[in-house]
């Protein structure tokens, strides 16, 4: 699509600057927004231009360089444009960060206060509201940034044939969106906590679930930069969270292939085991009674070292990070052939 200047851009797409474009871009496809060019005065006085093929300059020659703008400078401009464009789209926003206290809310007015006499039953409600708090987070920090790619792919093609380097596009993406997710992390922790009595160290807690919100948006990231569209991202995503709920050890007890499974490639895994290290021994202890000579599991469990579950969780994120690289170099590579 030609356009003259950034007059000319804003008008075509309605928005009053040049940030709105890339948010209005998405209410139809390219093939229906360059018939809508065609189909404009500004359109047809092109179509002489276009059959000459002067719409392949553009496009950097061969022989010619791309202009080289360190990686450093590259990552700055772009998580400027970013902010930008997540402030313009300001209600898309506070939805976003309005999931966190209403999820906890749910949770809070659902069991209430958690804390009992027995600590077998106080260890029992514990597990379910942990369960609740990592998916919680899983879905919060999965749902902000699954469209984040596939919404920019035609831009994004555009732009690194113009020199964009990938790894500053990427990192732009996380840096910003780690600061939306921790605050949602952060608010519903703090309701749960407020409203069911959660006891266990906060700090703990919150750099389980700060990093298990991180990890999920990197595959969020992921899912975003393998879908062809915004609807294929929204329904491989729940696939992908049902998955970390069934295997994260929440529901029922992993031994075997199924154990080993999650303990590679499911991060919920972890952060319930981070989140178990958080209590006193008393809680993590309790069992129900059992007959004599038969060993009954405690109820909620004991964690393993903090430090390890941490560090998986990293490893997690940046796996995702770098296989979500893989498949935007993938697409560049088809977008330039």
């Amino acid at each position: 699509m030609l356009v003259t200047d950034s007059l000319d851009l804003r008008a075509h797409f309605g928005t009053a600057s040049i940030e709105e474009v890339y948010i209005a871009q998405n209410e139809a496809t390219a093939d229906e927004w360059r018939a809508r060019f065609e189909q404009s005065p500004a359109g047809v006085s092109h179509q002489t231009i276009l059959r000459a093929g002067l719409a392949l300059a553009s496009r950097p020659a061969k022989n010619e360089a791309a202009p080289r703008v360190p990686a450093a400078t590259q990552l700055a401009t772009l998580m400027r444009r970013y902010a930008r464009l997540q402030l313009a789209d300001w209600m898309n926003l506070l939805l976003l960060l309005g999931q966190a206290p209403v999820i906890g809310l749910m949770i809070g007015f659902t069991y209430g206060d958690i804390r009992a006499d027995f600590a077998e039953l106080h260890a029992a409600r514990t597990k379910e509201v942990i369960f609740l708090l990592v998916i919680a987070v899983l879905w919060c920090a999965g749902t902000a940034s699954v469209r984040e790619i596939v919404k920019e792919k035609s831009i994004l093609g555009h732009e690194t044939r113009i020199g964009l380097k990938l790894p500053p596009y990427l990192f732009s993406k996380i840096s910003l969106l780690s600061l939306l997710t921790l605050a949602q992390t952060a608010i519903l922790l703090l309701v749960v906590r407020h409203f069911t009595g959660l006891t266990g160290s906060f700090l703990p807690q919150f750099a389980v679930l700060a990093l298990t919100s991180v990890v999920a948006l990197t595959l969020g990231l992921l899912v975003s930069a393998g879908a062809r569209s915004s609807e294929q991202a929204m329904t491989l995503l729940p696939v992908l969270l049902i998955m970390q709920a069934i295997f994260s050890g929440g529901l029922a007890a992993l031994d075997g292939l199924v154990g080993w499974f999650s303990r590679v490639f499911v991060s919920a895994w972890w952060s319930l085991d981070g989140l178990r290290s958080s209590f006193d021994a008393s809680l993590t202890h309790a069992t129900y009674p059992s007959a004599p000579g038969h060993f009954q599991p405690p109820v909620l469990g004991t964690g393993g070292p903090l430090w390890l579950d941490l560090a998986v969780l990293i490893a997690h994120g940046a796996a995702w990070t770098a296989v979500c690289l893989f498949l935007l170099r993938k697409h560049q590579n088809k977008s330039v052939s």
